[in-house]
């Protein structure tokens, strides 16, 4: 039998990965309503800067926010035990 705090955690990470589809499908939906909105000839530099934006935005969660979604706060607000 599991413990309350092992589903907790099981729901926890549901949800991320539940939030993290529903970014990567924005992402998706704001490249194919950029490609749409642009000549023929510029649609794959703009499907480009999408793919770039997006793992921008991959780089910066892995850099910055784990730390301060999942790390001990300090202060009660920002998690800051996973800088050092």
């Amino acid at each position: 039998m599991a413990t309350l705090a092992e589903v907790g955690n099981g729901v926890n990470i549901m949800w991320v990965l539940f939030c993290t589809i529903l970014i990567v499908l924005m992402l998706a939906g704001f490249a194919m309503i950029e490609a749409g909105n642009v000549q023929h000839k510029n649609s794959i530099g703009i499907l480009y800067k999408n793919i770039l934006n997006g793992a921008i935005a991959v780089v910066s969660f892995w850099i910055l926010g784990y730390g301060f979604a999942f790390g001990n706060t300090k202060g009660g607000f920002l998690g800051v035990s996973l800088y050092g």
